[in-house]
């Protein structure tokens, strides 16, 4: 009887050495990667960094090229606004509707600046009116029917200023657009 005693106790301390292996191999391998790292970083900053004089010395035989100088061809868009609204009667309501619109002319030269400020020469004007006068309510009461005005409206004072080897007006803003 006496062995069979034995035989648990031995059973017992066997059971108790599995879990220290694992525990100290843990242990272990965490160990080793700590010091892996540890010796990366230590040849990244003594081997491989450049210091600061090294940094220092490779900027002042490469300086950073200087930024390219603006091509004289580049066309600098600049924006005029109107000084007043055009105001109109819409062609079908019989002088009981209106629009009042403003507008801002994106332009890219001086040439066309002069001749839109400080305000819009007569025939400019008049065709302003023109276009505005022959507007229906349904064409302009959504995005796509605005921005077919926007068009017609560049597309009509381009003609007219005929400044194509001068500049021209590159697009059409409202600044207000109301319709009583």
């Amino acid at each position: 009887m006496a062995e069979k005693e034995e035989a648990p106790a031995a059973a017992a301390h066997e059971g108790d050495a599995h879990p220290k292996k694992k525990k100290s191999k843990m242990l272990f391998l965490g160990l080793g990667g700590v010091l892996a790292g540890a010796a990366g970083l230590g040849v990244y900053m003594l081997v491989l960094k450049p210091s600061s004089a090294e940094a220092q010395a490779k900027k002042e035989e490469h300086p950073p090229e200087a930024a390219p100088e603006p091509k004289k061809d580049v066309i600098k868009l600049h924006v005029i606004s109107m000084s007043r609204p055009v105001i109109v009667n819409l062609r079908t309501s019989h002088g009981t509707r209106y629009l009042k619109v403003n507008l801002a002319m994106e332009v890219n030269s001086a040439e066309v600046d002069k001749e839109l400020v400080p305000e819009p020469s007569p025939p400019i004007l008049d065709f302003l009116i023109e276009k505005f006068s022959n507007v229906d309510i349904p064409d302009v009461d959504n995005s796509p029917g605005r921005t077919r005005l926007k068009r017609e409206i560049k597309d009509g004072i381009n003609e007219l200023l005929d400044l194509e080897k001068k500049g021209s007006i590159t697009n059409v803003y409202f600044t207000e657009f109301v319709i009583q």
